[in-house]
């Protein structure tokens, strides 16, 4: 009678990365033989992997967890399938994260965001670009943009916070404002980023 074929190593080093709604899971093909042909990637709310639902089956090294609740603990592990074979390996190490909300607010100006859920969201500001210079000639470069800010807060369902988007530099080359979420500035990089580059002068008359 013929024997089966063995199962390759278990997969390694697996990495779980948190989007909106997605985790996005990546590992390292085993060593030795026979080699892996397909991973199978799966997912529980259990760090023991108790019943769990398989969001993957692929010969690639990464794979995309979509439809998961932002807020949610996860916890994710791979195993590998060889060519032919039917014996799984070994799970992969398991790793967690949590799905995490995103918000982009780019129009100057405060506003209130109250969350639906409790959990970590992802906010981005981006300041405003300065304004352009007025002048009898050719006006003046605008200003620099306001600071682009990025924050991963834990929320309270129900509770706002205050978001501020930096006002437009006023003519004659003023910088834009900066942008802030809940009153800190996390990131900035004045001056580049995406709606807040500095305006161009217009030509005057």
């Amino acid at each position: 009678a013929g024997s089966s074929v063995p199962p390759p190593g278990a997969p390694t080093s697996p990495v779980a990365t948190p989007g909106d709604g997605q985790v996005v899971l990546t590992y390292v093909a085993p060593t030795g033989a026979p080699p892996a042909a397909q991973y199978v990637a799966q997912y529980s709310t259990s760090p023991t992997m108790a019943s769990p639902t398989t969001f993957a089956t692929t010969s690639a090294l990464t794979a995309t967890a979509t439809g998961l609740a932002n807020g949610t603990l996860y916890y994710f592990a791979v195993y590998a399938l060889s060519s032919g074979g039917t014996i799984p390996s070994a799970y992969s190490s398991v790793v967690s994260a949590t799905p995490v909300a995103s918000s982009s607010y780019t129009t100057a100006g405060s506003s209130t965001f109250t969350p639906t859920y409790t959990g970590n969201h992802r906010v981005e500001c981006w300041g405003a670009g300065g304004g352009g210079g007025n002048g009898l000639a050719t006006g003046g470069t605008g200003g620099a943009g306001g600071e682009y800010s990025v924050k991963v807060v834990a929320l309270t369902s129900g509770v706002g916070k205050t978001v501020v988007v930096g006002a437009a530099g006023t003519a004659g080359g003023g910088n834009g404002g900066n942008s802030t979420f809940d009153t800190t500035v996390v990131v900035g990089t004045g001056g580049s980023g995406q709606s807040n580059v500095g305006a161009t002068g217009g030509t005057g008359d």
